[in-house]
C-alpha cells in the first residue's frame, strides 16, 4: 500500500490580507478581522471543493493532467457561471492535401493528362 500515489489536498487557507484588498478593490473599505478571517475560511473550503471536483472529471476522464475542460464542467456542476477560458486541448492541424503539409501540389505539364471527355 506504501506504493500507491495519493493526492493530498492540504487544509490551506488564502491570506486573510489577501481577503482585504479584493474587498477594497470592490468598493467595502471597512472589514473587520473576524469577517475577513470567515470570508477567507469560505472561499478556501469553496476553492477546494471546486478542485475535488475537478479531479473527479479529470479521474473520470483517464488523465493525469488537470484541463481547463475539467474546471469548467466542475463550474457547470455547481450552477456556476463558466467563465471564458481558452480550451486546454491541443487543436488539430489540417493535413492539407497529402503532399507533406499544407503546401499545393505541383501540376505537371499540359500534355500529361487527357481532360478530353
Amino acid at each position: 500500500m506504501a506504493d500507491e500515489k495519493k493526492v493530498k489536498i492540504s487544509n490551506t487557507l488564502l491570506p486573510t490580507e489577501s481577503m482585504k484588498v479584493i474587498a477594497e478593490s470592490i468598493g467595502i473599505s471597512q472589514l473587520s478581522e473576524e469577517t475577513c478571517q470567515s470570508l477567507t475560511e469560505e472561499v478556501s473550503y469553496r476553492i477546494k471543493e471546486l478542485a475535488q471536483d475537478a479531479l473527479k472529471y479529470m479521474y473520470h476522464g483517464k488523465r493525469k493532467k488537470l484541463t481547463t475542460v475539467d474546471i469548467d464542467c466542475a463550474l457547470k456542476l455547481k450552477n456556476v457561471e463558466v467563465c471564458q477560458s481558452p480550451p486546454s486541448f491541443p487543436t488539430v492541424k489540417p493535413l492539407g492535401w497529402g503532399w507533406g503539409g499544407n503546401e499545393l501540389p505541383r501540376y505537371s505539364p499540359a500534355g500529361a493528362f487527357n481532360l478530353r471527355v
